[in-house]
């Protein structure tokens, strides 16, 4: 062993210098380049956007309540009462009525007049609205005809503003060829008030049968 170190000294020297050396060099470029404790930290401004979705606290705005006007079809041409703010009518200082008629019956008719079919009668306490609806099944029992329905308001001839027309021709004698189906919206002044759901033949030879024709009416007023 002492004569190896004796004769390779010089190398072994070289080599440990040449270590002593590296390690120094790695003191000082930790020294000068080392990030301060923190310094990982993001400033404020290079912060990454909130991944939760911003909040809008501003409130919903309320779609305003549907009222007839002038240029709908069942508009009865009156000013009628005020229109219920958005929302709706409350129940504190409205009421609602309503009336109905029908049954498992049959209605014929060859008139070309205007004949009853349903009728009901309801009492307002104070101005409102009236939603009416009405229908039936229309079947063929003889002859090819066309029918017109109408609704009406206190008046049994009906409004032309609702009326709805149906054809009916000789298929495979099955009885239950079309469905008509009537409503309207109308403004309601306070009182009694009968509603009428009317028919007639408008043409043809055949008689008009309705099986099941119904009328229902929901009227909702200020109350007194």
């Amino acid at each position: 062993m002492g004569k190896w170190f004796r004769k390779h000294w010089r190398a072994v020297v070289t080599v440990v210098l040449i270590l002593l050396l590296g390690f120094s060099l790695d003191l000082l470029i930790a020294g000068s380049c080392g990030k301060p404790p923190g310094s990982g930290a993001r400033a404020p401004a290079d912060a990454p956007p909130s991944s939760q979705p911003a909040t809008d606290s501003a409130p919903i705005a309320q779609l305003p309540a549907v009222t007839p006007g002038p240029a709908s079809k069942n508009y009865a041409g009156e000013p009628g009462p005020t229109p219920p703010a958005p929302g709706g009518w409350h129940q504190s200082d409205s009421t609602l009525v309503v009336c109905g008629a029908g049954g498992n019956t049959d209605w014929s008719s060859v008139d070309s007049t205007f004949h009853v079919i349903c009728r009901c009668t309801l009492s307002l306490p104070g101005d409102g609205w009236a939603f009416i609806a009405a229908g039936g099944s229309l079947a063929g029992r003889d002859c090819e005809y066309e029918a017109q329905f109408r609704l009406g308001i206190d008046n049994a001839e009906g409004d032309p503003g609702t009326d709805r027309w149906a054809d009916v021709y000789g298929d495979g004698g099955d009885g239950m060829d079309t469905s008509v189906a009537l409503s309207a919206l109308r403004p309601l002044k306070a009182g009694t008030h009968t509603f009428y759901f009317v028919g007639r033949r408008a043409g043809g030879t055949g008689t008009v049968l309705l099986y099941d024709a119904s009328l229902a009416v929901i009227a909702y007023g200020a109350a007194q």
